[in-house]
């Protein structure tokens, strides 16, 4: 928080006094110091209970300054992604409506994103597709700033708020599509190592398991059309040949059926493929490509909502971690299995 945004009753007083209207209105003293500060992500019921505890002790209330920015920032681990560039449009779909910008940083790319976040006045933060550590956290909360998850690497620590698509449920979708299409020798191939490709992983193996069918043969590559060539080669060459793949993800789910038509197979006669995620490249491609797509514009609805508008329902759903459902789109890389 930058010197500007603190008011001069604020600096003047002793924290003991904020740890005092903390214990007596039952908050954080993070919290007593966003009321103080006027901040926005504070729910109303704790505006409304914190505010006159501050007054009584002498504090002058920050007034809201309208002229102020209305900013978002979302991080992300580079801009290479297809699902990470269809995730900033949703963002800023649904920010435009609500007349807030998006602001991208690349975490990776050398410079201290929180260094950058600190000279703007940030609504709050979004982090897609990468983990907090303690200290990146430990700030946010010392700064005041909320902050959400979205398809985080790894399953966050304890009271994290995050939202993501149901993967699981999405991968038992995927493998009931090719199941309800007649293939009975399914595999699996997957070049993300995430918390959405284990659990899209773990998806196809219980759709399996609850058909009574054997667990099917699962392939670990890179999404490089040299490892998906390399990964379907070595599920063809089995004794019993899938003639259906699940792949974690579009990219894949492309150079897979690039690769097969390449080696001569039928897609999707002697091969069906279905992706994740519906990133643009999936519709446009021949034949197009059978897919589950994100929900990414109600989860950046809900993002928004919270960072925006905060309320203590909201943030505890988020800890709880939500799943938003994805929805099968079927097209031609699908289809019955040649006799």
């Amino acid at each position: 928080m930058t010197k500007q945004r603190r008011t001069t009753a604020a600096r003047a007083q002793p924290s003991a006094k904020l740890e005092t209207i903390a214990r007596r209105a039952g908050v954080s003293v993070s919290t007593v110091s966003r009321v103080l500060n006027a901040r926005s992500n504070v729910s109303p019921e704790t505006r409304r209970l914190v505010q006159p505890l501050l007054e009584a002790a002498g504090y002058e209330i920050k007034l809201v300054d309208r002229r102020t920015p209305q900013l978002v920032d979302l991080v992300v681990p580079n801009f290479k992604s297809p699902y990470l560039a269809a995730l900033f449009r949703a963002l800023d779909e649904a920010a435009a409506r609500r007349a807030v910008s998006i602001v991208l940083t690349n975490r990776d790319a050398g410079a201290n994103w929180l260094a950058l976040i600190s000279r703007r006045q940030s609504r709050g933060v979004v982090l897609a597709v990468i983990d907090l550590d303690d200290r990146e956290a430990a700030w946010l909360e010392q700064n005041a700033l909320p902050y959400v998850l979205i398809d985080p690497a790894h399953r966050p620590q304890p009271d994290t708020p995050w939202i993501t698509a149901d993967h699981r449920a999405a991968a038992r979708t995927a493998t009931e599509h090719l199941l309800a299409l007649g293939h009975r020798r399914l595999a699996f191939a997957s070049s993300i190592s995430a918390l959405a490709g284990a659990e899209r992983e773990i998806g196809f193996q219980e759709r399996l398991e609850q058909a009574g069918l054997s667990l099917g043969p699962v392939e670990h590559c890179d999404s490089s059309a040299d490892g998906a060539a390399a990964a379907l080669r070595r599920l063809l060459d089995r004794p019993e040949p899938p003639t259906g793949i699940v792949a974690s993800h579009d990219d894949l789910a492309t150079r897979l059926i690039g690769a097969a038509l390449g080696a001569g197979l039928r897609v999707p006669g002697q091969l069906s493929v279905v992706g994740f995620d519906d990133i643009p490249e999936a519709a446009r491609f021949v034949p197009a490509v059978t897919t589950l797509a994100a929900p990414l514009g109600a989860m950046a609805e809900q993002l928004l909502d919270y960072l925006l508008e905060p309320t203590s329902d909201r943030l505890r759903d988020l800890q709880q971690g939500v799943r938003l459902p994805m929805t099968l789109r079927v097209r031609s890389s699908t289809g019955p299995p040649e006799p």
